[in-house]
């Protein structure tokens, strides 16, 4: 069997395990229903199972298999208990979950902050301009 990978990029022991873990973080989170439920559970720690079906506009049944493979990669967790004679569960991040959420959120904010302030930069310059330039039918 052929070897197509260079000596010096091999990776063993602790590199290994640590890529291998991201590698199925992010497959877990390579989903737009899983993505979406997991920050939703980020920023409402303990949310109910029929809240993040109700927020994400999907059966719960449907919610629940995706949010197994979110906790199956170790990225939330659950508790269940009784609600009114019914089982319930509510959902939180891990420690993994929590530091993969702000590696993504940080990618996410550079280009989104960038894209903002060039908005921002554009619209102040012409409306600058437009501070300076008198009205049509204006005399300076």
């Amino acid at each position: 069997m052929a070897n197509y990978m260079e000596p010096s990029t091999k990776l063993r022991g602790k590199e290994l395990r640590q890529a291998y873990r991201k590698l199925i973080t992010y497959s877990a989170l390579d989903n737009r229903l899983r993505l979406r439920s997991f920050f939703l559970i980020r920023d409402n720690p303990g949310i109910p199972l029929k809240e993040i079906a109700r927020e994400v506009r999907r059966e719960k049944a449907t919610v629940a298999v995706q949010l197994g493979i979110l906790s199956a990669a170790g990225l939330v967790t659950f508790t269940t208990h009784e609600e009114n004679g019914k089982p319930s569960s509510t959902y939180n991040l891990t420690e993994l979950g929590t530091k993969a959420a702000k590696e993504i959120s940080a990618g996410i904010q550079r280009p989104q902050m960038q894209r903002a302030n060039n908005t921002i930069s554009r619209y102040g310059a012409r409306a600058s301009r437009q501070a300076r330039e008198p009205s049509p039918g204006q005399t300076a």
